[in-house]
């Protein structure tokens, strides 16, 4: 991929503000940084516990995966979780991806996103250390560990969906796609998807390129991995989204489901009408996509 190309939306992540956080120590009513002592050319990922975590307690966890030149911090301006930890009851971490060409963070997905500069870094592993360290430290429930990634963390969240599928509850994908050769998804597991692209995304195009499949095509190949029934496609439209583009009024999401799949799956196909590359979620929109993350669980 072109950097200049990339340039616009790199431009508008350094523009953005940093979320500043302060470490609280052992205090079960974070925020705070993370250090984890497996790994330690990383960085500090940013976890976030429910105001009233209770250790006793087993809970879901969420991990945020930003997109490429993002932080951990800078996560929570376009993708805020955090007021949802306590109403929903889940552990939330940022992690920061490896720094690479021009000291932008990124992870290491597909051959297409977003190693530009040939860094050695094991994403796959990197999270799933990352899942085990934070089950020792937290309590976690193993069986309810859910991914939701934007652009290259989306690109990272359909790559674990094939690596590491036992591990994986569910994921929500917004403007990343698959291996352009889906042969290379190794994962035999049905894993519940939800796809989110904007129609006008002038990065991840729409329908594809020649290097990464387009938005309908990642669906059509995550609906024939979980096997699900053509016949029961449901469909309805609805509008709450906060363009982060002013000039438009308003976005129009169209959905698509296949709820029946194998081992209870399903994939949802959010089709954001003029949407682009980067959009800002409202509550209410933030609100269904965690209700889809967080309704599943593994066998």
């Amino acid at each position: 991929m072109n950097l200049k190309k990339l340039l616009p939306l790199i431009l508008i992540l350094i523009s953005l503000p940093a979320i500043s956080v302060a470490k609280k120590g052992r205090k079960y009513n974070g925020p705070f940084w993370h250090d984890f002592d497996f790994i330690n050319t990383r960085g500090k990922s940013i976890v976030y516990l429910p105001d009233d975590y209770d250790p006793k307690k087993k809970y879901p966890l969420v991990i945020s995966l930003h997109g490429f030149g993002g932080s951990a911090g800078m996560q929570n301006t376009l993708f805020d979780f955090r007021p949802f930890t306590t109403t929903r009851q889940f552990i939330l971490i940022n992690p920061d991806g490896m720094k690479g060409v021009g000291g932008l963070r990124f992870w290491n997905a597909t051959d297409f996103c977003c190693n530009y500069g040939n860094v050695d870094v094991d994403d796959v592993d990197y999270i799933s250390d990352l899942i085990e360290g934070m089950s020792d430290e937290y309590s976690v429930d193993l069986k309810k560990v859910h991914i939701f990634g934007h652009s290259n963390g989306g690109f990272l969240a359909y790559r674990l969906a094939c690596d590491i599928p036992h591990k994986i509850a569910s994921l929500v994908s917004f403007a990343g796609v698959n291996w352009n050769d889906f042969s290379k998804c190794k994962g035999e597991e049905p894993i519940p998807v939800l796809h989110i692209h904007g129609t006008k995304d002038f990065l991840i195009k729409y329908p594809g390129t020649g290097k990464f499949p387009g938005a309908e095509k990642t669906v059509e190949q995550w609906v024939a991995h979980n096997n699900c029934a053509e016949q029961k496609v449901t469909s309805q439209t609805f509008n709450d989204l906060k363009p982060l583009n002013m000039k438009v009024p308003f976005l129009k999401t169209t959905e698509k489901a296949w709820t029946d799949c194998d081992n209870g799956s399903e994939v949802r196909f959010w089709s954001v009408k003029g949407g682009n590359h980067v959009i800002s979620f409202n509550q209410e929109y933030l609100a269904k996509l965690l209700d889809h993350l967080l309704k599943f669980k593994k066998n």
